[in-house]
């Protein structure tokens, strides 16, 4: 199988990603699979689930969005720094 990455965008939800997240690492694909989960400054408990999940899980990365960039919207800036992140050719996208 092919490896993959899958990027996942996400602003304050962490419930969501509590539920879904734990699928995309855990899933028997076959092959190489990163997950990159994109925060764009949340302001819920993401952060710190997201730091938790970091520390237990070896194909999982995260990526803040800078705070400084109010020129683009923050979902194109999330792709955008998901897409830079992978490290896959192929790359899955979706949301929390």
């Amino acid at each position: 199988m092919l490896p993959v990455s899958i990027v996942i965008t996400t602003h304050d939800q962490c419930d969501l990603l509590r539920r879904h997240l734990p699928v995309f690492l855990e899933q028997d694909y076959g092959g190489d699979v990163e997950v990159v989960v994109v925060d764009m400054n949340s302001t819920d408990d993401t952060k710190t689930y997201l730091e938790q999940m970091v520390g237990r899980t070896p194909n999982l990365r995260v990526i803040p969005t800078p705070e400084s960039a109010r020129n683009i919207s923050p979902t194109r800036l999330a792709l955008t720094l998901g897409f830079r992140a992978a490290t896959h050719d192929w790359v899955i996208v979706t949301q929390a």
